[in-house]
């Protein structure tokens, strides 16, 4: 498809045909990186082989437990959505029965994050993004202890409050 007459066109804007049909050793330059690059797509389909070497990974204790924790930390952000959406709902409903979806969301992502500040650093040998982020997630914790705090406190506040300013106050946050 390259190589057939205009076919250059397709891919520019008709504002840059049209400088370049003006300006003709622009065009052949196009004409000749468009046949240069054919030319490379055709010894790539002839061996088969693309022209990068690819590293090859050995399937070891260390690469097993590099790629689960980068998939505990997919878990973590999903167990976080959770729990983040349970929060929402207690905070503006504030039934028991959203209550205890919460509590059992929150137990979900302490799960979650035990799971995960239980390995040990000697587990992942060369993968040291892996292991950074295992001890980013091993902050979670910290800050989710806190949120928590403040989250229990606010839904105390809001279930005590009667009437028009407790169902303004709830409605605010839904």
């Amino acid at each position: 498809v390259r190589n057939t007459p205009g076919a250059w066109r397709s891919f520019l804007p008709q504002s840059v045909a049209k400088y370049l049909e003006s300006k003709p050793e622009l065009l052949a330059k196009l004409h000749d990186n468009l046949e240069e690059d054919a030319k490379k797509e055709a010894q790539h389909v002839s061996t088969g082989f693309p022209q990068i070497k690819r590293q090859r990974l050995e399937s070891t204790a260390s690469t097993n437990r590099a790629a689960e924790c980068i998939l505990r930390a997919l878990d973590v952000v999903h167990s976080l959505q959770f729990e983040r959406g349970h929060t929402g709902l207690l905070l503006s409903i504030g039934s028991d029965c959203v209550k205890e979806g919460l509590r059992t969301s929150q137990a979900n992502t302490d799960a979650v994050i035990g799971e995960i500040s239980a390995v040990m650093e000697d587990e992942f040998d060369g993968f040291d993004e892996a292991w950074a982020l295992a001890c980013e997630l091993r902050q979670i914790p910290v800050w989710l202890h806190r949120d928590r705090a403040v989250v229990d406190k606010r839904y105390v506040m809001l279930k005590d409050m009667q009437g028009q300013d407790g169902w303004g106050a709830r409605y605010s946050l839904a």
